[in-house]
């Protein structure tokens, strides 16, 4: 992950890491990712697939996993196929 190689740059040792890594809440990770992606999705503009490609850099940029980013983009694919029935 980018936060990792970064505190890393930093001088923090893999034990500091690690427990730091430990306190984030995962509830809470995967609902700040996930508000920051839609936003990001829905302020796009064109199709699907470069509003695919554009917000998948723009969370990676974030230091944000590859599966969850694209976790992510799945159910925004699904909310705008459901909205626009």
């Amino acid at each position: 992950m980018k936060i990792e190689d970064e505190l890393r740059k930093r001088g923090l040792t893999d034990y500091c890491v690690r427990k730091g890594l430990e306190e984030i809440d995962d509830e809470e990770y995967h609902s700040v990712a996930s508000g920051l992606i839609h936003k990001k999705w829905e302020s796009l503009k064109g199709n699907k697939f470069e509003k695919f490609e554009k917000t998948k850099r723009f969370m990676a940029s974030k230091g944000y996993e590859f599966s969850l980013i694209n976790k992510l983009l799945e159910d925004c694919i699904k909310r705008e196929d459901y909205s626009g029935l």
